[in-house]
């Protein structure tokens, strides 16, 4: 019993050693392969492809479902899909350019057609709905990037689309307020300058709060804070500086009306579809005045 102990002793340690061995080599390996495939841009084009693919699908309606026109903006090798809404009309008549609500990681464009079919309806325009890449798939700047493209792209098809390329707007709800934020700072520094900004509860942040305190606050805008306990602060902020910088920004705040007011379609009260009509009635009011519309 005492000579076979050193044995197995032995044999045991022979085969951690060996698993250790193994173990290394296959982490050495590994690290290898990875560090290669990680400087390589093709894999990794590859990889945000195969992400951005799955992801799109995921929300995506099928091309007969959607009361929109698809169309597909070339943008780094990667399509930008956006839904196209126009009234039945031979006019030539103004753009609203819209990012949806999201929380930068979820929502598609495709969720909110209804909506944009109402919104074009109501203001007679051409609404183009950017469906912008989440940032899970692809880190900021790349959603802005998506936003600014698109405008230049549909500006350069304007006689194709029927709207005035010099006289649009840029509308954003939640995350879609932030990217069109950023997209029309964009935009303005490459001389394309929207009439006007309507923004609906923005995520907001100290990029926003800067950009008014130094003066480069794009103007005119309408601001709708609704519901809005959970970001006060932020928008109390963001309201002073746009004050201290003389932004010509309309606010219609209204605290006690639902957060999803504006885009919620169905399931509403008959008060809240009294307070939705009068928002809408207040955003076009905002849009009429911006592109200097006479009722």
């Amino acid at each position: 019993m005492s000579a076979a102990a050193p044995v197995c002793g032995t044999i045991f340690n022979m085969i951690i050693l060996y698993i250790g061995i193994i173990a290394t080599v296959l982490l050495v390996l590994f690290g290898i392969s990875y560090s290669l495939l990680g400087y390589n841009m093709r894999f990794q084009d590859w990889i945000i492809q195969h992400i951005s693919a799955k992801a799109m699908k995921e929300n995506m309606k099928e091309e007969n479902a959607i009361r929109g026109k698809r169309v597909w903006v070339p943008h780094r090798g990667r399509d930008t899909r956006v839904n196209v809404y126009r009234p039945q009309t031979d006019e030539i008549l103004p753009a609203v350019f819209f990012a949806h609500g999201s929380d930068f990681t979820d929502g598609d464009a495709d969720e909110w057609d209804d909506f944009c079919l109402s919104m074009s309806e109501e203001l007679n325009c051409v609404l183009f709905s950017v469906s912008y890449t989440k940032i899970g798939v692809h880190v900021s700047t790349y959603p802005q990037t998506e936003i600014v493209e698109s405008v230049r792209w549909f500006r350069q098809h304007s006689a194709e689309y029927g709207f005035d390329k010099n006289n649009f707007l840029m509308m954003g709800i939640e995350a879609g307020a932030y990217l069109s934020l950023i997209a029309a700072l964009h935009l303005i520094q490459g001389g394309i300058i929207p009439r006007g900004y309507i923004f609906v509860n923005p995520f907001i942040d100290y990029t926003a709060v800067s950009f008014a305190l130094a003066g480069m606050h794009p103007d005119p805008g309408a601001l709708v804070l609704t519901g809005e306990e959970k970001r006060k602060g932020r928008w109390d902020e963001y309201l002073d500086a746009l004050a201290d910088a003389g932004n010509t920004m309309r606010v219609y705040r209204r605290p006690g009306q639902p957060w999803d007011l504006l885009w919620k379609m169905e399931g509403l009260s008959e008060q809240e579809k009294e307070d939705r009509q009068r928002l809408v009635l207040w955003i076009h009011e905002r849009y009429n005045d911006f592109l200097g519309i006479r009722n």
